[in-house]
């Protein structure tokens, strides 16, 4: 097991599959490139839950712009405000309220309940979802400038944003964002597993 868990850190440091299996060879572990690249898609693919147990009760949202496969894409992330786990996250190809709410949607089908706080920038795509989602009794919404909004920094940081980059040169996107999807939701497994202290 100890081969996988190298393998994903290994990746997401930077190394492609191929040489991602090479180093696990010099450290008496034979494995392709191929197994490499199926260990990332499984954990990409089980990312939907990243923060186990109940949804926390508060969050901090924002959203980050990057370009993949020559596309400008935008990748929202909630964050537990008070341990710094990513909760949720999901690329988009445009930030406007219907992928807003699409995104605040897709949270709370994965966690089964709604936030009971639910903190932002002031951006008019929060504004007009959260509003009404505020106003229907669901949420209680903050617009917050710096304070509890910076530890998204931290995580948007120069780290994923020069990791995305690959992705516009390697990452065609004709098949929409998966490939982005499942890479971001192993780069969140591995963020929180720091974050609990486990490596």
């Amino acid at each position: 097991l100890w081969e996988i868990a190298l393998g994903l850190v290994l990746y997401q440091l930077g190394l492609s599959f191929r040489k991602t299996a090479e180093v696990l060879g010099l450290l008496g572990k034979e494995v392709s490139h191929v197994a490499v690249w199926y260990w990332n898609k499984k954990v990409g693919e089980a990312g939907i839950k990243l923060h186990q147990g109940p949804l926390p009760p508060v969050i901090v949202v924002d959203e980050t712009w990057v370009k993949v496969g020559g596309k400008e894409a935008w990748i929202y992330v909630a964050l537990d405000s008070r341990t710094l786990k990513v909760v949720f996250l999901e690329p988009f190809f445009v930030r406007d309220e219907a992928n807003t709410n699409a995104f605040l949607e897709h949270l709370v089908e994965a966690y089964g309940e709604w936030p009971k706080e639910v903190i932002t920038d002031g951006g008019p795509w929060y504004r007009a979802a959260f509003s009404f989602w505020q106003v229907e009794g669901k949420i209680t919404w903050r617009v917050v400038r710096g304070g509890e909004r910076s530890v998204l920094e931290g995580f948007f940081g120069e780290f994923l944003k020069r990791r995305i980059k690959d992705f516009d040169r390697y990452f065609p996107t004709k098949k929409g964002l998966d490939s982005l999807r499942r890479w971001l939701w192993t780069f969140a497994w591995l963020h929180n597993l720091i974050v609990d202290g486990c490596f």
